[in-house]
């Protein structure tokens, strides 16, 4: 496993820790701030092939 791997998998391990902490004591709004961050971070665990490219329709076909 990779350095980044393992840093990215702390990082959110730590938001969702700090989502379940900000949860419990009541802060609803920041609880669901830190589960967006910890999602955010986590798509950096993704594989290449499936990380989203950028918006807009795909390129049109050449000729074949």
């Amino acid at each position: 496993m990779s350095f980044n791997r393992i840093a990215w998998l702390i990082t959110v391990g730590a938001a969702l820790i700090t989502a379940l902490l900000l949860f419990i004591s009541g802060y609803n709004g920041y609880g669901a701030v830190a589960i967006a961050v910890g999602l955010s971070a986590a798509i950096n665990l993704l594989p290449e092939k499936t990380r989203p490219t950028g918006a807009g329709p795909p390129p049109p076909a050449g000729p074949r």
